[in-house]
């Protein structure tokens, strides 16, 4: 009887979300650990699904349409940086200290989106016309330029529910986002379709997502007065937000640079697809920092004058990222063959180094989720955007030869690489406000239990046996994890209390 009740005030709880109008800076803000609890909710309703989809895509398409598909967005997605100016990150600093704010500054930052929405889509069609692309990539790239205007809203939408503190609205549109996607893409590959027609449902789902989250926006949050001034878009949301932009700029060639490289350099697609298989997976991944780091930014733009808290909630957010990060990067290294096979098919068996390889990006990206929000909060982001620009030129230069010599496992390299050199520039950056030589014991103490189970795969455990490797291999990892204390039973309560 009471199990009824509760999920009937839970369904009440979620309908409601979609009914009565906020006022701005009325809203009630959560805690960090109920915004964790409502993006873990959210996550574990569609992020299987979505996973599966993921699978059945690079499947489906094979490793030349899935290639095809990524390379589009990766050439969209720097177009669109390149226009979008830094101002989700503004957006989510400024309102969390200024809520008061609210009716002015979206009217305005929204305005700059659509404006630099409608330039990337010109700028990214006639850059591939230029470029002299394949017919068929040229159309993928047309179709892959309205689902970035698309999510660039989306985005930003989300910006305002995190500076506000009201994770469970994101939750919810991140369900609506995924969902949509799950259901239209899931559709076209069930029927069979080719790439165009994939990436077409691709943007209907999330022009469908980011209509409904702005209507849950405006109920939840409040009306923008849209009364435009030109000075007020330039001084409070253009420039603060450049160095936003050029960082985010910086971030997302070197980020895109191994698809689009290989591309340039080989002219084979589906060596882009191996790429981006192992590529999926960290992408995947980086849900997980997202749900921890997305809560505390703006917790620590806020109390940013108060050091020692803020120290204290970067250090206990990068002891439960190194965690995870370590488990799940070292769980896929380790089986880095099965893994592959198994979600890809045997058609990607060329990828299984790759794959390997790029699970190790997800330490040190984990890591800079955190540095970077204190970078960011911190305003300190001019200061990063030279160490950026120097990773970002090293990073170009040593793909160049990297994969014409080595193909895609020089391209996995080379991430791997850049992601760490930029996470110890990052740190350098907000050294006072980090115990670095903490973190660096932390690390080194993480890759311990990972080692050891290496070495028992490579001279105990039997290799004919899967299920005893995989209990084996978890064994040693959670018993180093627990034993070195990266992990403890406090930690493990709180995400039980959580759950409650």
């Amino acid at each position: 009887m009471n199990d009824k009740i509760d999920l009937k005030s839970r369904l009440r709880s979620i309908v409601s979300i979609f009914s009565s109008e906020g006022r701005g800076g009325e809203i009630k803000k959560q805690t960090i650990l109920s915004n964790i609890t409502w993006l873990v909710a959210g996550n574990i309703i569609v992020k299987p699904l979505w996973f599966v989809l993921i699978l059945l895509t690079a499947r489906i398409l094979g490793a030349a349409g899935f290639g095809e598909f990524m390379l589009a967005i990766s050439f969209v997605s720097v177009a669109s940086v390149i226009f979008e100016g830094g101002v989700d990150t503004l957006t989510v600093r400024e309102l969390s200290t200024r809520t008061g704010e609210y009716r002015s500054f979206l009217s305005h930052s929204l305005s700059a989106k659509l404006f630099s929405g409608v330039l990337s889509i010109i700028f990214a069609v006639s850059a591939a016309l230029m470029l002299k692309m394949q017919r068929e990539i040229v159309i993928l790239v047309s179709l892959a330029s309205f689902y970035s205007l698309a999510n660039s809203f989306l985005l930003h939408f989300r910006s305002v529910f995190r500076a506000f503190e009201v994770l469970k609205y994101e939750a919810v549109s991140m369900v609506l986002e995924k969902g949509a996607v799950i259901i239209l893409c899931g559709g076209i590959l069930l029927a069979r379709q080719g790439v165009e027609e994939y990436m077409a449902a691709y943007v209907v789902a999330y022009t469908i997502a980011s209509i409904v989250t702005f209507s849950l926006l405006l109920r939840k949050i409040g009306v923008p007065r849209f009364k435009l001034s030109a000075s007020y878009l330039w001084t409070e949301i253009l420039k603060p937000a450049l160095p936003f932009a050029v960082l985010n700029l910086f971030t997302i060639i070197y980020f895109r640079s191994g698809t689009l490289m290989l591309e340039a350099i080989t002219g084979r697609e589906e060596l882009v697809g191996y790429y981006n298989a192992g590529y999926k997976l960290v992408e995947s991944f980086m849900l997980v920092p997202t749900i921890i780091v997305a809560p505390i930014y703006p917790v620590i733009s806020r109390m940013r004058d108060n050091k020692e808290q803020v120290r204290h909630v970067i250090s206990e957010a990068a002891r439960v990222l190194l965690f995870l990060s370590v488990l799940i990067s070292s769980s896929i290294l380790i089986f880095r063959n099965s893994i592959t096979l198994l979600f890809f098919g045997s058609g990607y068996a060329p990828a299984i180094t790759s794959v390997g390889l790029l699970a190790l990006t997800m330490i040190p990206i984990s890591i800079n989720f955190a540095a970077g929000s204190l970078v960011a909060a911190l305003d300190r982001q001019r200061t990063s955007n030279i160490f950026v620009l120097l990773v970002t030129l090293l990073n170009i230069a040593l793909n160049y030869f990297l994969i014409k010599s080595m193909g895609v496992e020089g391209a996995a390299i080379i991430t791997v690489l850049t992601e760490t050199i930029l996470v110890l520039c990052n740190l350098f950056v907000v050294r006072d406000y980090v115990n670095v030589v903490g973190l660096a014991g932390t690390f080194f103490r993480a890759l311990v239990p990972p080692a050891l189970a290496e070495i028992a795969m490579a001279t105990v455990l039997p290799h004919e046996n899967l299920p005893v490797e995989i209990v084996a291999v978890l064994l040693i990892l959670f018993g180093g994890f627990f034993g070195l204390r990266l992990i403890t039973y406090a930690d493990v309560r709180k995400v039980l209390r959580l759950s409650v």
